[in-house]
């Protein structure tokens, strides 16, 4: 299951500025292998059927946590507030 693998993917943590375009490459391959590009995408909208839904907000709380434990303390204060993969992802860009 990719929630197992998911651990397997090392990169340096988003420091800032110096290393993010770098971390953003490595990041966006992450998520698309696991599945998550999807929920980052600027035009990324949860679907309408409830059971879709379901599936939806756990995929994206799983992408969410796939970015935030990939930045290191000085950038979390950008992320810990947020809700969603895309708010995430927007705030880091």
């Amino acid at each position: 299951s990719s929630t197992a693998d998911s651990h397997i993917y090392r990169i340096d943590p988003l420091r800032g500025a110096e290393n993010f375009a770098v971390w953003k490459v490595r990041m966006s391959h992450i998520l698309t292998d696991l599945g998550y590009d999807t929920h980052v995408e600027e035009k990324a909208t949860p679907p309408t059927d409830p059971a879709e839904l379901a599936r939806w907000n756990k995929a994206d709380r799983k992408a969410l946590s796939t970015i935030v434990l990939r930045v290191a303390d000085n950038v979390l204060v950008y992320v810990s507030k947020a809700t969603t993969a895309k708010e995430a992802w927007t705030a880091l860009s």
